[in-house]
């Protein structure tokens, strides 16, 4: 029986970069270290050729009673890697992390605290500043979430989220998909989604997400056909419930939160699927938006089938700016929406609705001083994947 902790931190190594693995480590040993709860951080070392183990256990030597490593003879891919770290843990709540980023100090015991307090949420996340040899690129990943969304356009930030270990274990664990070595945390999203509650920590991005060429996510492997596979998957254990959505004239309504988070996310799916279909595409974001006029994923989705249509995008968009005055990533995609859509049909972008844009740019993307601070020092390198100047 593993020693029980408030959090395990895991990191699934194979072939490391080491000097990006020990910024990796030591980033998540320096947050342990400064907070009163409980921590670990498992290394395991998936197969990787020789050398690889013996500087794990370094660390283990370095930092007693914080690291443990551990040698899997066998390389099966970072979600059976995953999996297997998983069961060694003594977590309450688990997290993975991926062994080129680097974790950002937050605030782990107030998320523990909020964590412990709130049973609903089985999994608290936040966002993610992306980072390349030329510095930040000015691209943030994790934002709050959208049920609509969730099943074919996940946007939650994976790395550092903490979930309940139960909660875990009772939707599969981290296992990999049958036909893909990679994308394996992202499916544990969509299951986990199906009936559970995400916390969307807004106060502080707990990682910095390094973008490189050789980078797993960039094979081809894990290409949109692994999202469609995933969205298989849920169709045919909500086979039943699907069919209605498709067939029935009136789109059900749950009798639950979570039922009701499953009929949205499953009406989200059946618009992706279909988007050539414009009956069932506009029938499904049209309901979504109706029954929750909340989900920020769904307001997007109808306004981007609505750019044709100048009168309904207009109306639609103003709609969207107030109802979600308060959220400034919503607002920043309604409006990048509209320049694109005046763009597109070969108007002059407004003064205003440009300033609006570019405020809402720099609101949003502009970094906190605890993701400046941490952000490696700069290189010169032969490519970048930085946003370019916007020139409209």
């Amino acid at each position: 029986m593993p020693e029980i902790f408030d959090v395990s931190f895991f990191i699934p190594v194979y072939r490391p970069r080491l000097t990006w693995l020990d910024a990796a480590i030591r980033s998540i040993v320096k947050l342990i270290r400064r907070s009163k709860c409980r921590a670990e951080l498992l290394l395991g070392d998936d197969g990787s050729p020789d050398g690889v183990f013996p500087a794990l256990s370094g660390y283990e030597r370095e930092f007693p009673g914080v690291v443990r490593a551990f040698h899997f003879p066998e390389n099966r891919g970072v979600g059976a890697a995953s999996c297997q770290l998983a069961e060694l843990s003594g977590g309450r709540y688990i997290a993975s992390f991926d062994q080129d980023d680097i974790m950002l100090p937050f605030d782990l015991d107030r998320v523990v605290k909020f964590l412990d307090g709130h049973p609903e949420y089985g999994a608290s996340y936040a966002q993610k500043y992306l980072f390349d040899d030329n510095g930040l690129t000015g691209e943030v990943h994790g934002e709050g979430f959208s049920p609509f969304l969730e099943f074919f356009q996940p946007r939650i930030n994976i790395n550092a989220m903490l979930i309940r270990r139960e909660v875990l274990f009772a939707h599969g664990n981290y296992r990999p998909l049958p036909y893909s070595r990679i994308n394996h945390d992202v499916w544990l999203m969509m299951r986990l989604a199906e009936d559970t509650l995400y916390h969307f920590d807004r106060e502080h991005p707990r990682a910095l997400y390094r973008v490189h060429q050789s980078q797993t996510s960039k094979l081809p492997e894990g290409d949109q056909h692994d999202f469609r596979l995933m969205g298989q998957d849920l169709i045919c254990r909500h086979g039943a419930l699907y069919r209605r959505l498709l067939l029935d004239p009136e789109i059900p309504r749950g009798g639950t939160p979570e039922e009701e988070r499953l009929i949205i996310g499953l009406c989200g799916l059946a618009a992706f699927l279909n988007q050539q279909h414009p009956v069932i595409l506009r029938r499904m974001t049209e309901h979504a938006v109706a029954a929750h006029p909340e989900d920020w994923g769904a307001r997007e989705i109808l306004l981007t089938i609505l750019q044709r249509d100048e009168g309904r995008f207009q109306q639609e968009y103003r709609r969207a700016m107030r109802d979600f005055a308060d959220n400034a990533d919503a607002r920043y995609t309604f409006t990048n929406l509209a320049v694109g859509t005046a763009q597109q049909r070969g108007v002059a972008v407004d003064k205003e609705l440009m300033g609006r844009f570019q405020e809402l740019h720099r609101i949003c993307h502009t970094p906190p001083e605890i993701v400046k601070a941490n952000v490696p020092a700069v290189r010169k390198s032969g490519f970048s994947w930085r946003i370019p100047d916007l020139k409209i």
